[in-house]
């Protein structure tokens, strides 16, 4: 069985208060460090080399980061997507919710907030089904016993389809028998 359910607003709250303290916690850190070697005498040339060597390994680990947020701004002007839009990305699909600069937010067909790096958005394949209107093609199979009067079958699914004016005319939609 699958429900929907409404998750408390107070969960949120919650998130980006120990965000918040995590970052007090880490700046506190920080600046206590930075406090003791200066109180201690240790001479900061000698410090300075250790941090430029701390500080590429910083570099090589933002790499992704710069590159998702280069990736938003591209995603940005080029405007590949769109909210609204209906995308694939790998094995992901859905519609976009919401475009940041460092991710991108897709709710599943399921109902899940699926959050895609931007990088991923432009490496990886991405098709995105309404980028130049809103008009989709969809197929569907019907099963029907072998038995059955496939003419009053057909002149069914016509009427069907001629009454729903969500269903374009033109082009003009198919029955096709397998």
């Amino acid at each position: 069985f699958f429900f929907l359910t409404n998750v408390e607003k107070t969960a949120g709250k919650i998130s980006s208060l120990v965000s918040m303290l995590l970052f007090i916690r880490f700046s506190i850190l920080t600046v206590g460090f930075f406090i003791a070697v200066a109180a201690s005498g240790i001479p900061l040339d000698k410090l300075s080399i250790m941090i430029g060597a701390v500080s590429v390994g910083i570099g090589f680990g933002l790499q992704t980061i710069v590159n998702n947020l280069v990736s938003g701004i591209i995603i940005a002007f080029e405007r590949p997507i769109q909210v609204g839009d209906q995308i694939e990305v790998g094995n992901k699909s859905g519609v976009v919710k919401e475009i940041g600069v460092r991710s991108s937010t897709i709710k599943s067909y399921s109902g899940a907030d699926i959050i895609i790096p931007n990088g991923d958005l432009l490496s990886l394949h991405l098709i995105n089904w309404t980028l130049q209107d809103r008009n989709r093609r969809v197929e569907f199979g019907i099963g029907l016993p072998y038995d059955s009067d496939i003419s009053q079958v057909k002149k069914i699914i016509e009427q069907t389809i001629s009454k729903n004016e969500k269903i374009l005319q033109t082009p003009a939609p198919e029955i096709i028998l397998n």
